[in-house]
């Protein structure tokens, strides 16, 4: 409770300062080239870590939960160190990506140096190492979130991909207690408990079923653009791999590519949460709509498959919200209330990708503050947009990129 909300209380000011960098040399452009240096120089350092902590490239909860199921195992100084350093470049140099990813890794990492602590004492503890780690992933994204049910369905619908009690209750614990002591922290410093990425949404009335065909066509539709995203992912590592581009040199491109894009479009900056806020409030016409989503969805597939650590699950929210923004804007014409869709989008969005329908239902009703608004609506679309990408056949996202960590951690071995 105490280090991740002090990661994400740090991240979320560091975030700040880097808006201002950007919003300060978009208007004095004479000074880009030395932001370019400077960036070019974040990079090298973050190639550098790295080369280090090969461990801590990329989302973070793909490796996590690797360790959690007993196939990878964590250095823990290391990645410790090596995750909160990397990803607090990464968000200094304004890349798209989300400090929640981080945050379980974190977590993760604490739980296991917990149970090492133990082992001194009691060698027996060793048996609980796995579960250890589960419980601290979990209530690393509990706590990044401020969303303690999100943390004890995740552990078990993601992490684990099977139900034990032993699972539930360590993970309930761990996530209960961090989240009571990250929310004191928050009170006392912000004089709320609300997260930093919480933002209110107006409670929803049922829609009136003579609309409910719409949400049958916002469930495919979610789906094929989950499908979209994670192809996108995939193709972009592959190309990169099949070229054979040396990791300094994607470094360099991503941080450079944030840098000439953010200072003329500081919206594509950071995981996101600031634009999904913009996004509720109807900032955006669906022309500012599309163009963010196009440049988005290539910039998070470059920074996510450069190397450096930042999390994913922000910034599948943020496009599964520009998608939700676009669809209101076709759907309010046909007359229902946009923001349906802004809410129900970034749930079916992210349902879709990581495959999680139960952890993304409910994280999102946690960080609007509407449990139960719209909750048969969310479940409709999430469901369709769930079999969509299953007929698709398109892999679930984490599993995906945990099986590329496999593959080079165990490349050119026999078993």
């Amino acid at each position: 409770g105490v280090i991740v909300w002090a990661y994400n209380f740090a991240a979320e000011k560091i975030s700040e300062t880097t808006l201002e960098i950007y919003t300060y040399v978009g208007q004095k452009l004479y000074f880009l080239p030395l932001l370019l240096l400077g960036l070019i120089a974040l990079a090298f350092i973050v190639w550098v870590i790295i080369k280090i902590i090969p461990e801590i490239k990329g989302s973070g909860i793909p490796y996590t939960e690797g360790v959690m199921r007993g196939q990878i195992k964590y250095r823990t100084i290391h990645v410790f160190v090596g995750t909160i350093l990397n990803s607090f470049i990464s968000f200094f140099a304004g890349l798209p990506l989300g400090g929640e990813g981080p945050s379980v890794q974190v977590g993760g990492v604490i739980g296991q140096g917990v149970d090492q602590v133990f082992e001194k004492v009691d060698p027996r503890a060793k048996a609980f190492n796995r579960l250890a780690i589960t419980g601290g992933a979990s209530a690393g994204l509990a706590v990044a979130f401020n969303a303690p049910l999100t943390g004890i369905i995740f552990a078990l619908e993601e992490g684990h991909k099977r139900f034990s009690p032993s699972i539930f209750l360590t993970s309930a614990s761990s996530v209960l207690f961090a989240t009571l002591i990250s929310r004191l922290l928050r009170l006392a410093t912000t004089g709320t408990f609300s997260g930093y990425f919480m933002f209110k949404m107006v409670d929803l009335e049922s829609i009136p079923l003579n609309n409910l065909w719409m949400l049958l066509i916002l469930g495919i539709l979610i789906g094929l653009a989950a499908a979209l995203f994670s192809k996108i992912q995939v193709v972009t590592k592959v190309l990169l791999d099949k070229f054979k581009i040396p990791t300094l040199a994607r470094l360099i491109v991503a941080f450079v590519l944030v840098g000439i894009i953010g200072v003329f479009l500081t919206d594509i900056l950071g995981g996101g949460s600031g634009l999904i806020k913009k996004i509720a409030a109807l900032d955006f016409t669906w022309q500012m709509l599309l163009l963010l989503l196009v440049i988005k969805l290539f910039l998070i597939a470059i920074c996510s498959n450069s190397g450096t650590t930042g999390g994913l699950f922000v910034p599948m929210l943020a496009i599964g919200a520009l998608f939700g923004g676009l669809f209101g804007h076709l759907f309010m014409a046909m007359g229902m209330e946009e923001v349906y869709y802004r809410t129900i989008s970034m749930s079916a969005f992210m349902g879709g990708v990581v495959r999680a329908p139960l952890t993304a239902m409910v994280l999102i009703a946690e960080v609007t503050g509407s449990l139960m608004s719209g909750f048969f609506e969310t479940g409709i679309v999430i469901c369709l947009a769930y079999f969509t990408v299953e007929l698709l056949d398109i892999q679930p996202l984490y599993d995906t990129l945990l099986e590329g960590t496999l593959y080079q951690l165990h490349k050119g071995q026999e078993r």
